[in-house]
C-alpha cells in the first residue's frame, strides 16, 4: 500500500490497496487529515513518527506491526518527500519479517 501526506498530514495520495484495506476510496480520503479518517490514532506512536518525519525529515521503518483498524500485520516505511511524507506498507504473516530493502523492492 502507498499513501502520502502533506506537512499537515492531509492525504495527497491513496492507492487502490489502501482503498481495499481500509474500505475508504481515494476520493473520500484525498485532502482529509489523517486524524479525520482515523480519529483514534492521534496518540499512536506511528502517527507521532509520521509527524516527526513530515516536520524534521527523519525516516522510519517498522516491521511486524499489527493493524489498528483491520486484521493482519504489516511492515511500514515512512520517507520524507518535498511535499510531506510517503508511507509504504506491505502485509505479511504475524511472525514474518520483511526488510526495508524487500519492502522497497516490492513497489518497484
Amino acid at each position: 500500500m502507498i499513501s502520502a501526506y502533506d506537512r499537515k498530514l492531509r492525504v495527497i495520495a491513496w492507492n487502490k490497496l489502501c482503498e481495499k484495506k481500509f474500505s475508504i476510496t481515494a476520493r473520500d480520503a484525498l485532502g482529509k487529515n489523517l486524524l479525520e479518517i482515523f480519529p483514534d490514532v492521534d496518540n499512536d506512536y506511528r502517527v507521532k513518527c509520521l509527524k516527526e518525519c513530515a516536520l524534521e525529515g527523519k525516516d522510519f521503518y517498522f516491521a511486524g506491526l499489527p493493524y489498528l483498524y483491520t486484521k493482519g500485520f504489516y511492515s511500514q516505511l515512512i520517507i520524507k518527500i518535498s511535499e510531506g511524507v510517503i508511507m509504504i506498507a506491505c502485509d505479511h504473516k504475524e511472525n514474518e519479517k520483511i526488510s526495508r530493502n524487500q519492502l522497497l523492492a516490492a513497489i518497484v
